[in-house]
């Protein structure tokens, strides 16, 4: 966090202090405009700095991404699928690198870089794999849980004839059932990290406190 803070603090520094070169004399009516705005009500306007698009996170730039993100609903309609994908702190390639009694909280630069790796890989899976048929385009954000960890939500768009139109076609890609113990990794998978714990084998599970 105290890196990212510090990145960003040098980000905005450079934005701040090289106003003339990002042209923002362009913007001198809307500069204008906001400041007889706040005269009139008597607001304590302070400096007045833009941020270019560019600036990853800024207003404008989050606001080019969703009208990006619409003129591709606008062109191919509907998505078909919407798939969520979760970091799990559990992986491998994150505990081999965590130091003895080190929780992967104490570590999100190795969480983020691995979640990554595993993001653009089922990516691929998708799109270049075409396990669900013909991508035509996709789109994807990336959000952060509050105890840090990241994950994926992603819409994706298939060719006419690899569309699910019925119920038996869907069921082929949706699962909500434990797998047979025959299959013991995915068995594994879905029992640890999809199945609450017995509520009654543990006095002091969150949901009955109260």
């Amino acid at each position: 966090m105290h890196a990212y803070c510090t990145v960003e603090r040098e980000r905005l520094d450079y934005l701040r202090y090289n106003q003339e070169n990002l042209r923002v004399e362009c913007y001198q009516g809307l500069i204008d405009f906001l400041a007889e705005e706040a005269e009139h009500r008597n607001l304590r306007a302070g400096n007045l700095f833009i941020l270019p698009k560019e600036f990853i996170g800024g207003p404008r730039y989050m606001r080019e991404k969703y009208q990006d993100a619409m003129s591709i609903v606008r062109k191919f309609g509907r998505p078909d699928l919407f798939i969520t994908f979760t970091c799990n702190p559990k992986w491998d390639e994150i505990q081999q690198q965590l130091k003895p009694g080190q929780d992967a909280s104490a570590r999100p630069d190795i969480v983020a870089r691995v979640f990554r790796l595993k993001m653009k890989h089922m990516i691929d899976l998708i799109c270049k794999g075409s396990i669900f048929g013909k991508i035509i385009s996709y789109v994807y954000v990336v959000e952060f849980q509050k105890r840090g960890l990241p994950h994926m939500h992603a819409l994706f768009w298939l060719e006419e004839q690899d569309r699910f139109l019925t119920g038996d076609q869907v069921d082929r890609i949706i699962s909500a059932e434990i797998p047979n113990r025959s299959e013991i990794n995915l068995y594994n998978i879905v029992m640890t990290n999809n199945i609450h714990g017995r509520c009654d084998a543990n006095p002091n599970a969150l949901c009955k406190s109260d």
